[in-house]
């Protein structure tokens, strides 16, 4: 019975090796982290080890590894069904994918929606992709991204807009503030969900 919980122990880090290593290839770390973190409840060794750490060293800074200091309407989407943008699109939750949305009505005014986090200067370049969720209200609004106070990026979205890659210096910033304001509703209840997925710092 050793004999043969052993060569089977021997396939399955083999397997698991195979894929894991395919994934760093393709560079989708983060599914890499997710094949291996749940063969380490299976089997503990130590070709599974060095494997993590080689990713960790390889992989870039994604914006969920980071800490926020502030927010807002600001959600991780991690588990549950898939999300569609207004275009079709899906995105599967996947250890990176966020949600930020504002909302307008008679009452409240505008509830803008951010995230704020401290970089103390030590990324050079920030790069998102942004897209609408399926959900939003017919108004547009405005994704602006702020370095300590001042605008590096802004960009109107509405129903109509497509998938965009962001890419934004942030190497003189101390302070990042990801922000969702100005929402255009008809004071009628006007909620809008952007999407941001796969950001990473350089």
């Amino acid at each position: 019975l050793s004999e043969v919980y052993l060569k089977a122990e021997t396939e399955y880090v083999r397997m698991i090796t195979e894929k894991v290593e395919g994934l760093v290839k393709e560079k989708d770390y983060l599914k890499a982290i997710e094949v291996l973190t749940e063969a380490e409840e299976n089997v503990k060794c130590e070709k599974f080890t060095e494997l993590m750490k080689k990713i960790e060293e390889e992989k870039p800074t994604y914006l969920s590894d980071l800490k926020f200091q502030n927010s807002s309407r600001f959600e991780l989407i991690d588990t549950g069904e898939e999300i569609k943008d207004s275009i079709g699109n899906c995105y599967k939750p996947n250890g990176n994918l966020f949600e930020i949305s504002n909302y307008i009505n008679s009452w409240t005014g505008e509830i803008p929606g951010y995230v704020e986090y401290y970089l103390g200067y030590s990324y050079n370049n920030l790069h998102f992709n942004l897209a609408v969720d399926d959900t939003s209200g017919d108004v547009s609004t405005v994704l602006n991204v702020y370095g300590d106070g001042v605008v590096l990026h802004s960009i109107n979205i509405d129903r109509k807009t497509v998938p965009t890659q962001i890419d934004i210096d942030i190497s003189k910033v101390e302070y990042l503030t990801i922000k969702l304001e100005g929402n255009t509703g008809d004071w009628n209840d006007a909620e809008f969900f952007a999407i941001i997925s796969d950001g990473y710092l350089e």
